[in-house]
């Protein structure tokens, strides 16, 4: 049977998922765009980082959206206008790995039932998103069986 826990670590929430029968543990970080930071399996590390809190620098499991990479100067042209991105990479002035990876997702539904276990979790855009012209949303499902992880993810166009 799977546990699901709300930990705070360092100031920050967490989601801790749990199966001692199967010896599996999750740590997923709603605000870093419902990202999973750590998973081991039968003791086995699969998803980790020495430091928890490297994600700020390194976006592991991280969804890149509306852009992976970089955007030079935080500056793009589409359809004959010019948009004009928050330059998170602060060092080059460009903008990097797009707008939901630090966005706060929602946990909509936890469920478990023979060794599985769900977590849904959705993003809607407010239309503030800094340089992006289109409303948007996401639906992220985690789902996690004694020898799987499985991710399914959904593009809504709100706009």
């Amino acid at each position: 049977m799977y546990k699901l826990e709300e930990v705070n670590s360092e100031g920050q929430k967490l989601l801790r998922l749990t199966n001692p029968v199967l010896a599996i543990e999750a740590l997923i970080y709603p605000d870093a765009g419902a990202s999973m930071q750590y998973l081991s399996v039968a003791g086995k590390e699969i998803i980790g980082l020495p430091d928890l809190w490297a994600y700020d620098s390194c976006y592991a499991s991280a969804l890149l959206f509306p852009f992976a990479n970089r955007i030079e100067h935080a500056t793009y042209n589409y359809k004959g206008n010019t948009h004009h991105l928050t330059a998170n990479e602060v060092e080059t002035g460009h903008a990097i790995h797009g707008l939901v990876a630090k966005s706060s997702f929602t946990m909509d539904k936890f469920e478990q039932r023979d060794n599985k276990a769900r977590l849904e979790f959705s993003y809607t855009s407010s239309g503030q998103d800094l340089g992006f012209p289109f409303l948007f949303g996401f639906k992220l499902v985690y789902l996690l069986g004694p020898s799987y992880l499985k991710l399914d993810l959904e593009f809504l166009n709100t706009g």
